[in-house]
């Protein structure tokens, strides 16, 4: 992977439905995740706006900590980890909101902190447990069609 890790960093879950005006390029971070490398939060969050679909900020801040200097490897654990505690079939986005390297005794590790997101084309979040169900999304606008992220894809086009 070469996508820096850094505060703002934004990963998608594989099979997350994204409005296709938004210009993602993605990377494979773990097995079900792809880091964005091309748009931070704020940016890709401005995009989907644009879009007219939602981009939620989920309340519930998650953290995790990896032995290790302030380094990608270290910053990578602990993501991994975050994603590892997040329910399965919840939300579709992670964002990193702070990284923090301290010591104790003399060894170094990494806090990584991060949010929950959420992308999806209604008003209101739907529930988990509600978005598979037959009828939860009666009444859908007339929009371009969305997109579906896979392994290895670059959406709308860019390189």
């Amino acid at each position: 992977m070469n996508t820096l890790l850094k505060v703002g960093t934004v990963f998608v879950q594989e099979g997350a439905v994204l409005p296709s005006e938004v210009p993602l390029e993605t990377e494979s971070f773990s097995r079900s995740w792809k880091a964005v490398s091309n748009l931070d939060g704020f940016a890709m969050g401005r995009k989907i706006e644009d879009a007219k679909w939602r981009f939620f900020y989920l309340a519930g801040q998650r953290s995790a900590t990896a032995m290790g200097n302030e380094g990608q490897p270290a910053i990578s654990k602990a993501v991994v980890r975050i994603m590892g505690r997040l329910p399965r079939e919840t939300y579709n986005s992670l964002e990193v909101t702070q990284i923090v390297s301290k010591r104790f005794l003399g060894i170094p590790y990494v806090q990584v902190f991060a949010h929950a997101r959420h992308v999806q084309e209604e008003m209101q979040l739907v529930a988990p447990g509600e978005r598979s169900a037959p009828g939860a999304r009666t009444m859908k606008p007339a929009r371009p069609p969305a997109v579906t992220v896979t392994p290895a894809t670059v959406i709308a086009g860019h390189s």
